[in-house]
């Protein structure tokens, strides 16, 4: 009778503080005590569930009373949340005094451990963990009576700026819905986060065209709304660059307005490991806004950052990602980052030169890619310019596809090797991206024409041979007239 009597007599204000508290699942703000005691005896023999609910913000205009709740049709559940439930056991609820310990109960995250006014009550060291699935649901089922800590863990791949705050729940729970209240044994809880806007990142700036040409990323993000008491400690965003490329500057707006590096906002670029380190070092760019700036951020401002980044080279698949992470508060991206669909493509293109009798390769070709035919044929502003080698190979590295995978090109010879003609036809080729590893187009010349020769041989001979027979016939016919003069002088 005086267990009865004595948890009676602190129910009320026990769920008050329950339901109240800053610190507990249930939605803050003031619950009047029941006005009927129809509560009766808890059951400390029953076994119990706590089913935690995550979703995002904002908070949903419900009472939170640890009975299951319909989600509003806005609602975002947040899967792959983990959760960690450990006993108080330097709680006993079979001792009437204990209960009304369980509203001042604090949590110390640095410490790892949980007092009351001040003095450490003993904390189970086993730690049991679920991740939210199946539209952000977690159970702990089969609890012994007692009370629980409840805290978030490793949230996953989503960009909470702040976890949500330790909370402590106690098997059985008293709830109460109107003006009654009653023992929940399966309690159900609904911690919310902030959550950090994904972004966008797209290619603002399609010009380059090789290896060497800068190409422009704009970032953006919408500033989020933080909760009750809460300012903003950090904003800005990290860009993981691929090894391929290399930082040059930043511009940065904040709600439109230009910002200042220094005075509003500082960059960091520091090496790091990531894609292909052949023949490069990848950078990490960190931009933050400085203190003073971060006092006049609002929330629902557009920061926006275009990042200005040179190719350096061609990675085997020919194909340059730019991933990056917003950063607010206690959200640092690390190396989970959002990586833009809109990557930059090379390729390269691969000629041989040769000797159109014999076939044999020949250097010291040169050779030009245009972008377009007409750009090719009047010989005016060319992409690149390649020399063929030993082997008569004449190589293009690092020409842009852009965002496709394939891009055509114009090709032209515009010297040939000495002693041979030049071949002026433009020619149509197809470049894909990645590396080139066959020959995609062959290029024939032809030998000049060399100084005429004097005549010898068979032809020499037949005209001494005629000149011959000429005089013969010039000498018969001198023969022909002298009998005939001989003829009448003699008559």
């Amino acid at each position: 009778m005086q267990l009865k009597k004595s948890i009676r007599a602190v129910l009320a204000a026990l769920i008050t503080a329950l339901l109240g508290a800053a610190g507990l699942v249930l939605a803050p703000g003031a619950h009047a005590a029941p006005q009927n005691d129809n509560l009766g005896n808890p059951d400390l023999t029953r076994k119990g569930s706590i089913v935690v609910h995550k979703y995002e913000n904002p908070a949903w205009n419900q009472a939170n009373n640890g009975r299951p709740l319909t989600a509003p049709d806005t609602a975002k559940a947040m899967d792959g949340v983990e959760f960690i439930l450990q006993k108080v056991s330097g709680i006993d609820l079979t001792n009437p005094d204990e209960w009304g310990k369980i509203s001042q109960l604090q949590y110390d995250e640095a410490a790892k451990k949980v007092t009351y006014n001040g003095q450490d009550v003993t904390l189970d060291a086993n730690e049991t963990k679920q991740v939210t699935a199946a539209g952000g649901t977690a159970t702990f089922g089969d609890l012994a009576a007692g009370v629980y800590l409840v805290r978030e863990g490793d949230t996953g791949t989503h960009k909470v700026i702040k976890k949500a705050q330790p909370f402590f729940v106690s098997i059985p729970f008293p709830s109460k819905e109107g003006q009654t209240a009653k023992w929940l044994y399966d309690v159900h809880a609904y911690p919310k986060n902030t959550v950090s806007d994904d972004g966008t990142k797209t290619l603002k700036d399609e010009s380059a065209q090789k290896v060497g040409d800068n190409v422009d990323w704009e970032i953006k993000y919408a500033v989020p709304a933080l909760g009750v008491n809460e300012t903003y400690t950090n904003v800005g965003m990290e860009d993981q660059l691929d090894a391929h490329l290399k930082y040059k500057n930043a511009v940065v707006t904040l709600g439109g307005e230009a910002l200042t590096q220094d005075a509003d906002y500082t960059v960091t670029v520091e090496p790091a490991d990531k894609g292909e380190t052949d023949t490069a070092v990848s950078q990490k760019v960190t931009i933050k806004l400085t203190p003073a700036r971060l006092a006049k951020v609002a929330a629902g401002q557009e920061f926006k950052v275009v990042l200005s980044t040179q190719i350096t080279g061609v990675p085997q698949n020919g194909e340059i990602p730019n991933s990056f992470g917003p950063i607010v508060n206690d959200y640092q991206p690390g190396v989970t980052t959002t990586t833009s669909d809109r990557k930059v493509k090379l390729g390269e293109l691969l000629v041989l030169k040769r000797d159109k009798d014999d076939q044999k390769p020949l250097k010291d070709a040169e050779f030009a890619v245009f972008a377009t035919k007409e750009a090719a044929t009047a010989g005016t502003d060319p992409i690149a310019k390649a020399v063929s080698g030993e082997d008569g190979q004449v190589r293009f590295v690092g020409l842009v596809l852009g965002t496709e995978d394939s891009k055509k090109f114009y090709l032209k010879e515009t010297k040939a090797p000495a002693g041979y003609v030049i071949n002026t036809e433009v020619k149509e080729v197809t470049v894909n991206k990645g590396k080139a590893t066959e020959v995609a187009l062959t290029i024939d010349n032809t030998k000049h024409d060399g100084p005429n020769l004097p005549l010898t041989g068979a032809a020499g001979q037949l005209m001494l041979t005629l000149g011959g027979l000429a005089l013969l016939g010039a000498a018969g016919g001198l023969t022909v007239a002298q009998v005939r003069r001989n003829r009448a002088v003699n008559a």
